[in-house]
Order: structure tokens, then sequence, then C-alpha cells
């Protein structure tokens, strides 16, 4: 079976890193002259490449190298800007006195209406008192609170539903734009 397209890859592939063929592959070479061919045109050109890059090669401009390295000394040399907090945590400690009262005025209601300032209920009140909850507990029924769950649980699945199915969207173009494609041969 005829390998040479894997032989030519792992070798264009060590050609880049480093230039230096393991004996395996040079072992390659000396037998088939498709590969050895392919090899010589890849180390002439890797050769011209070589010498045009360093030609070529652009030197950076001493002025503008200056210039940024002032830039960098003159942000290293100043202090660190404070950091910056969100429009609503700015207004914490205005806030704070406000919230203080508040909990004050609270704990005051709690402490002026607490349990122990109510009269123990007599035998006959504690009808009425049961009858009261019985008629909040008939209110909770009569309002189908059931009923209003599963109307917001609703929506709610479909737009999981549509989350999920962007996901794979997303996820099969990636994989579409991304991932290389399968090498030629058997799967």
């Amino acid at each position: 079976m005829n390998f040479c397209w894997l032989h030519q890859r792992l070798i264009s592939h060590r050609l880049d890193l480093d230039g230096t063929l393991p004996a395996r592959f040079i072992r390659h070479l000396a037998r088939c002259p498709t590969c050895a061919a392919w090899h010589r045109r890849q180390a002439r050109l890797r050769e011209r490449l070589a010498a045009e890059a360093s030609r070529l090669a652009i030197q950076p401009s001493p002025r503008l190298q200056a210039e940024i390295v002032l830039q960098i000394r003159a942000l290293a040399d100043q202090p660190a800007a404070p950091p910056r907090f969100s429009p609503v945590l700015r207004w914490l400690p205005l806030a704070r006195p406000a919230l203080l009262s508040l909990l004050a005025c609270l704990l005051a209601a709690w402490f002026l209406a607490g349990p122990w300032r109510t009269r123990p209920a007599s035998a006959a009140g504690a009808p009425e008192a049961l009858s009261q909850l019985t008629r909040q507990l008939e209110w909770i029924k009569s309002q189908d609170l059931l009923g209003l769950a599963g109307a917001i649980e609703k929506p709610l699945d479909q737009e999981i539903g549509l989350v999920a199915q962007d996901a794979r969207r997303v996820l099969d173009a990636l994989a579409y734009n991304f991932l290389p494609p399968s090498p030629p041969g058997p799967p």
C-alpha cells in the first residue's frame, strides 16, 4: 500500500519544526524515488525562502522603538488607577445611613408588635382565627396557582429548546469551519 502522502506530510512537519529527519524517514527517502524528489524540492524551497526572508527582513525604526520604550516606561512610572466600581456600588456608601435607618425602624416595629405583646387567644377567639385561616386557604386554592405555574413553565421550556437548537447550530458551524477534513483513505 502506498503511504507516500503520509510520509510527505510527516516530513513536511519535521522540516517546519527543525529541519532534521529521523532515521525511519531517511530510510523511506532512500527507498522511494517519488518522496526523495519531493524532499529535494522541499529542501530547495526551504533554503530559498530562508535566504529571501533574511534579505527582505524589515528592520524596525529606531525612532519608533525608542518611542515605544519611552511610553512603556512612562506607564510604569504612573501609579495604578484605583479600581472602578459599578454605578450601583458607587451609591452604596450614600445609601448606608438610609439602610441603617430602615433596619432600625423594622427592629422597632418588631419589638413593639412582638409575640410577647399579644394577648393569649381566648377559647371563643380560637374558632375565629381558624375560620380566618380557612378563608385564606380557600382564596389560595381559588387563585389556581398551579395553573399559573404551568403557564409560566411552557414558554420557558420553549426558550430552552430554542437555546439548545442554537447551540447545536453553532457547534455544527464551528466543526465545519475549524475541524480539519478527514484524511483520504478508508475511514
